[in-house]
């Protein structure tokens, strides 16, 4: 019906975490990045949540779940990111975690 915000707020309340998984996807699809990004996070995919939070450019929101990432792809999203706010050591170790020795090198000399 339209009415995204009641919608994220029903979503929110539900505990089947399959079915929070699925609203998260909806979300996705209807490019409602931030419900999705929270949902998804609700749901237990932190790794998806953290992509989307970095893709929309809200680090502060995936900060919190940096730790949480394994994958190295996120990792390095994660790194350039914090390059691109100059925050060299955040940077560098999230490279490191991403076994990206190349790149820690470069920020290195740099």
């Amino acid at each position: 019906m339209g009415d995204i915000q009641r919608g994220f707020n029903i979503a929110n309340d539900i505990q089947d975490n399959n079915i929070v998984i699925e609203i998260a996807g909806v979300c996705e699809q209807m490019k409602q990045w931030q419900e999705a990004a929270k949902l998804f996070q609700k749901g237990g995919l932190v790794e998806k949540a953290a992509s989307i939070y970095i893709q929309i450019k809200m680090f502060s929101a995936a900060a919190p779940l940096i730790d949480q990432i394994t994958s190295p792809t996120i990792l390095i999203m994660v790194a350039k990111a914090k390059e691109a706010e100059k925050q060299y050591k955040e940077a560098e170790s999230a490279y490191e975690r991403a076994n990206d020795y190349e790149n820690i090198i470069r920020l290195n000399l740099q």
